[in-house]
Formats: structure tokens, sequence, C-alpha cells
């Protein structure tokens, strides 16, 4: 399977290149690792994708979503799946960092702080109060 497919347009090329190389590396193979996960998901997603039309939801989701995402590769973390409303990253796997624990926190705190501006747009566009929560666990 190629690189490609595992990794996201998104992602920063410097992170896609030590990605790259961590897979070819074969870096967790037999490995035991402790690592931190975050998971954000959306506060009354189903309620709010219920008074909208399906395309009008997916549209304020995608564009959520790079909300979401952007923080977790710009600490080099991993999204590990995008789920309906919500995202699951690991920080620690399969590029470990020492402070992988503060990578995980700041770029909850960076989900957070990049979300206000949406937040308050699709508050004027459709009147819908939109927010985010963020959980972690090591």
């Amino acid at each position: 399977m190629s690189d490609s497919r595992f990794l996201s347009p998104r992602m920063p090329e410097e992170y896609a290149a030590k990605m790259r190389a961590a897979r070819r590396a074969r870096a967790m193979r037999g490995e035991r690792r402790i690592i931190t996960m975050l998971f954000c998901d959306v506060v009354g997603s189903t309620a709010m994708a219920g008074q909208l039309d399906a395309e009008e939801w997916t549209e304020i989701m995608n564009e959520l979503f790079e909300h979401l995402i952007t923080p977790v590769y710009r600490y080099e973390g991993t999204v590990a799946r995008l789920m309906g409303d919500a995202i699951l990253a690991f920080f620690g796997a399969p590029i470990a960092h020492e402070d992988d624990p503060q990578r995980a926190i700041l770029a909850g705190l960076d989900i957070v702080d990049g979300v206000r501006f949406f937040r308050e747009e699709i508050r004027q566009d459709y009147g819908l109060e939109l927010n985010v929560r963020v959980h972690h666990f090591a």
C-alpha cells in the first residue's frame, strides 16, 4: 500500500516525511509504548444535524475537521480515525517525543481556540451553537 493512502493532504510535508521514514523503518514493530490519546467531538451534533439538510451539515463538518486535524499535525500527532462528528488522535505513535502528553494538550487547546471563530460563523449563518469537547488519555 502506498504512503499516500496513509497520509493526509492536511499534514505538513516535514511531518509527512517523518511518518514515511517511520513506516519504512517499521518504527513500532514489536515495541510497547505509552501513548497519549486525544478525542474531540461536537457537542449536540445529532440535534444540530437534524436542523439542516445533509449537504449543509456535511459542509460544516468538513470545514470543522480542518480545525480539529490541523493542530494534531502541528504537534506531530497522528489522526487515527475520523468518526462522524469526532476525531481520535495519538501522540507517541508511530513517532515518539519526550513531551507527547504536553503536545496532546497543546493540540487540544489549539483546537478549542481555532474553533472559536468558526463557531461564531456558524451561529451567524445557521443560528446554531456549535461547540467541541476535547478529552486526553494517557
